[in-house]
């Protein structure tokens, strides 16, 4: 128990010695724990509450006027948040039955061991430290929503922390639970710096911000130092994608936290660098800015489009981001790139549409966030250029999708996602889904749920006798639970019942050889 956990004691007890030898057995325990008051009563010690404000009380049970268990009635009732420690000499269970009944924190018998009442103590000095940084966790919480102007004279030192990119949109389903796993690391193993305790942490607007504070009294290296220890100790633990921290230029007062954190967001998104971990001040100074399309390379690039030489425009585009990772490069640097990217190409190709572009700008953005590095995140713009292009151009949709379509068929039994299926033919997931739904009028994963339940179907008519579990294996479904809820979803019954269809009749078998349930996977 720190020092600085300071816990108020009331000592409620008819026989003075007695209560004399509480209090000091208590103060011997340590300065964090102080008597406040004495009481010989529990009527007057309820007197004493409003002045003395204590967190605990130890009382007697036997004492004129209220006892023990009376004070532990009306305190549960009145005063539900203070914690009641009974000491009596009494050994029946009785009291104990009552005083549990009451709410009453602990149960000790005279005389009271030091070792005993010490490590009461401790437990009751981590709950009520685990309380106060429970409610100071939802105060601050509300004043960083806005929702309440009240305050102290407290300040913090505040970080803003980012997981990968800033997301200018929504981030997918896979990405929203990889970052959840990620924060849950983090915050579990990582050695922030100072003590863990000291730390109080808030979600940001998406899955990959949070909003790191720290009491300026537990801070006294600085708040820059103490920046780079927390990406130090961040980066440790989560070493698979950049992180970024836009860190306050000085302690920020509660009353200040709310405006703070919505400049600090703005502030962190000038400076953010792709692909590269930094821990950068809170600054109204604008980052310096880099052009990475110049008028006459976008000349260039918008020749070859007009000539419709795909092929040569795609190299060149490959050519040019290929620079790019030659120096730092700000994340609104390369957002503005491929706005000048998509603009030139939506003015120079026939067929396309301001909807599908933008699409693609929302697909490249949004693959931008988990990219390690600069070079993966052009590789990423160059496959959804490329996608975009071959729709636009046409003659290679139908390609592409029969191509899928192919795979599927060869690779069905294999474990398959959509993150290993765009990776391998080069497309970003959300594009590859939508180009493959107009082709064949539903997406790449609900076709190989029919390919494989077709294919499994066909087993069991084939071959009925064959065990219902392997024939799941057989088609990619390790699960046999899963496999047999799949399959009723799609036939309306489950594997045991449809293999009966087809099971030769046989007279050697009783009943429940021959029903549903009698297949380890036909109840699901």
């Amino acid at each position: 128990m720190e020092q600085t956990t300071l816990v108020r004691i009331l000592v409620v007890e008819d026989e003075a010695l007695m209560r004399r030898n509480i209090v000091r057995k208590i103060s011997a325990v340590g300065p964090s724990f102080r008597v406040v008051g004495e009481a010989p009563n529990g009527k007057r010690a309820l007197e004493l509450i409003g002045e003395l404000r204590p967190h605990v009380i130890f009382s007697d049970v036997n004492m004129p006027l209220m006892d023990g268990l009376e004070l532990a009635r009306v305190l549960r009732e009145e005063q539900p948040d203070i914690r009641l420690v009974i000491i009596s000499g009494h050994r029946d269970f009785e009291y104990a039955r009552r005083a549990i009944q009451f709410g009453v924190r602990d149960y000790l018998l005279k005389p009271v061991e030091p070792e005993t009442l010490e490590q009461v103590l401790r437990e009751l000095g981590g709950d009520i430290q685990a309380r106060r940084r429970g409610e100071r966790c939802r105060h601050l919480g509300r004043i960083l929503s806005g929702d309440t102007e009240s305050a102290d004279h407290q300040s913090y030192g505040l970080f803003h922390v980012l997981l990968g990119h800033r997301a200018t949109g929504d981030l997918s389903a896979e990405q929203t639970k990889a970052f959840r796993t990620l924060w849950t690391r983090a915050q579990e193993d990582a050695a922030l710096p100072g003590s863990r305790d000291d730390w109080f942490v808030f979600d940001g607007l998406r899955e990959n911000e949070k909003l790191f504070l720290i009491s300026s009294e537990a801070a006294p290296a600085g708040l820059p130092s103490l920046g780079e220890a927390l990406l130090a100790s961040l980066q440790a633990v989560v070493p698979t994608c950049p992180i970024h921290i836009g860190a306050a230029p000085r302690p920020v007062g509660e009353a200040e936290l709310f405006s703070m954190r919505k400049t600090g967001s703005k502030s962190l998104y000038d400076h953010i660098l792709v692909g590269r971990s930094a821990c950068c001040e809170q600054t109204d100074e604008p980052a310096h800015r880099r052009t990475l399309l110049d008028a006459h390379t976008l000349q260039m690039l918008k020749t070859l489009a007009q000539n419709g030489d795909i092929s040569a425009l795609l190299k060149k585009i490959a050519q040019v981001t290929a620079s790019w990772a030659q120096a730092p490069c700000r994340q609104r640097d390369y957002e503005a790139a491929v706005d000048h990217l998509l603009l030139m190409l939506a003015g120079v190709l026939p067929d396309s549409d301001d909807g599908r572009l933008d699409q693609a700008k929302r697909d490249i953005l949004q693959q931008l966030v988990t990219e390690p590095d600069m070079t993966a995140a052009t590789e990423g713009l160059l496959h959804a250029l490329r996608a975009l292009l071959a729709t636009e151009t046409g003659g290679s949709q139908q390609d592409i999708c029969e191509k899928i379509e192919q795979y599927l068929q060869t690779h069905f039994a294999e474990s398959l996602s959509m993150e290993s299926l765009s990776r391998h033919f080069g497309f970003h997931f959300a594009h590859l889904s939508r180009l493959f739904k107009r082709y064949s009028g539903v997406t790449p994963l609900q076709y190989l749920t029919t390919l494989r339940i077709d294919r499994a179907a066909e087993m069991l008519r084939l071959n009925p006798e064959m065990d219902i579990r392997i024939v799941g294996q057989a088609v990619g479904y390790d699960d046999a639970h899963y496999f047999s809820r799949v399959f009723k979803n799609a036939f309306g019954m489950g594997p045991a019942r449809y293999r009966e269809k087809f099971r030769p009749e046989r007279t050697d078998v009783s009943p429940s050889d021959s029903s549903e349930t009698g297949d380890p996977a036909a109840c699901l």
